[in-house]
C-alpha cells in the first residue's frame, strides 16, 4: 500500500533520514509513522482527512504540515538515487517518440 517493497527498505530510509535530519523536537508520530504516512499519500493519493482516520491520531491540518515538511527532506535523500533526465533529453525523446533508450522499470 505504500510502494515500499520491504521492511528493510523502510528501515534504510529511516536510517538515512535520522542521519541527515535528526529530530530536534518531539512529534506525535514517530519517524517510521511519518515516513509511512508520506508514502501512503504518494502511492494511494489519500486525503489528509483519511490519513487522520487511518492513523487515528491527528487532524488533517497536522498531517498536511507533516507531509509538507517531510517531502523536501525525502526528496533531498532520494535526489542522488533517482535519475532525472534533462529537459532537453525528455523533449527530444517525446518529440521523436523514441523511448528505446529508457528503461521500462517503473517500480
Amino acid at each position: 500500500m505504500t510502494g515500499l517493497h520491504s521492511f528493510n527498505l523502510l528501515n534504510e530510509i529511516i536510517d538515512l533520514h535520522k542521519k541527515y535530519f535528526p529530530d530536534k523536537r518531539t512529534h506525535r508520530l514517530n519517524l517510521k509513522e511519518r515516513i509511512i504516512m508520506v508514502f501512503f499519500k504518494l502511492k494511494q493519493g489519500l486525503s489528509f482527512a483519511i490519513l487522520g482516520i487511518l492513523f487515528n491520531y491527528l487532524s488533517s491540518e497536522t498531517f498536511r504540515i507533516t507531509y509538507n515538511v517531510m517531502i523536501p527532506q525525502l526528496a533531498q535523500i532520494f535526489q542522488s538515487l533517482v535519475y532525472w533526465p534533462s529537459k532537453q533529453e525528455t523533449s527530444s525523446k517525446v518529440l521523436s517518440r523514441d523511448f528505446s533508450g529508457w528503461s521500462n522499470n517503473l517500480y
